[in-house]
């Protein structure tokens, strides 16, 4: 109420999520479904933990620890592919003209898959993959130039913050700020052996000082847009600002300065 009254506010990005309804190559053709959000986008173990957690709502924030070591203990994998478009910062862009970061980035097609690359990877992390026109098809496209193609398909988590925190107490994305035109992914990858399931509990236990983006287990990326295609069989459960949605394949784009949101006077820019 004090900020209302004191009328201070700051532009808020907002992200654009696109939701595949239908299988690709399918009569009728499948739709879209766009869902705007402001916080995240949750997908596979960390969705688990907050919406299977419900029932344990009465318990706080307590559900989630629990959950989580629930989930980590009979951990599984979650199958899919996952792309983004780095995101440049004007210093870096400068060349391509001012505020180049915040120009609508270049979206392939919902409705058709991207190709993994064929180079070699670069990185545990991804590799870039070179647009190769001449062998797309109906149902597939290649990756659009400078996007990245993660050289993983067994996830344990997935998560798309345009905020730092999740809530209060748990910064999943300690860099991130509400205006700057990015998304910030983090995700772990691997197998279910006791060695995974350590190096999350390691993870976990430093997330609520925002420590766990240090561990070499766990990945991420500032981007300005995403794409995660989960795998035909698999049954991951999916969320955007906590409310659950179907896990189909998603792609995801920053909006910036879209909302304006009243704040402490102290801290508006």
């Amino acid at each position: 109420a004090f900020a209302v009254v004191k009328g201070a506010t700051m532009r808020v990005d907002i992200a654009e999520y696109e939701l595949l309804n239908g299988a690709p190559g399918t009569t009728p053709q499948p739709t879209t479904e766009i869902v705007p959000s402001f916080l995240s986008f949750e997908w596979a173990m960390l969705a688990d933990v907050d919406l299977g957690s419900e029932p344990l709502r009465c318990l706080g924030d307590v559900r989630f620890h629990l959950a989580a070591v629930y989930r980590i203990c009979c951990l599984r994998k979650y199958r899919a592919t996952l792309s983004y478009l780095p995101f440049l910062d004007d210093d870096d862009a400068a060349a391509e003209g001012p505020k180049s970061s915040n120009a609508r980035p270049l979206i392939p097609p919902l409705a058709r898959a991207l190709e993994s690359s064929t180079s070699s990877p670069e990185s545990s992390q991804g590799s870039a993959a070179p647009p190769k026109p001449d062998e797309d098809s109906a149902d597939s496209t290649t990756p659009p130039p400078d996007w990245v193609v993660v050289d993983e398909t067994n996830f344990h988590l997935v998560v798309a913050c345009n905020l730092s925190h999740l809530d209060p107490s748990t910064p999943m994305a300690p860099h991130a700020r509400p205006n700057d035109g990015a998304l910030h992914l983090v995700w772990t990858a691997g197998d279910t052996g006791c060695g995974s399931r350590l190096s999350l509990i390691d993870a976990m236990v430093a997330v609520d000082d925002g420590k766990h983006v240090d561990k070499p287990f766990v990945h991420t990326a500032k981007c300005r847009a995403f794409r995660l295609d989960p795998a035909p069989r698999d049954t991951s459960r999916a969320a955007v600002d906590g409310e659950e949605v179907p896990n189909t394949r998603v792609q995801a784009v920053v909006r910036p300065g879209r909302l304006r949101a009243y704040v402490d006077p102290s801290s508006s820019a």
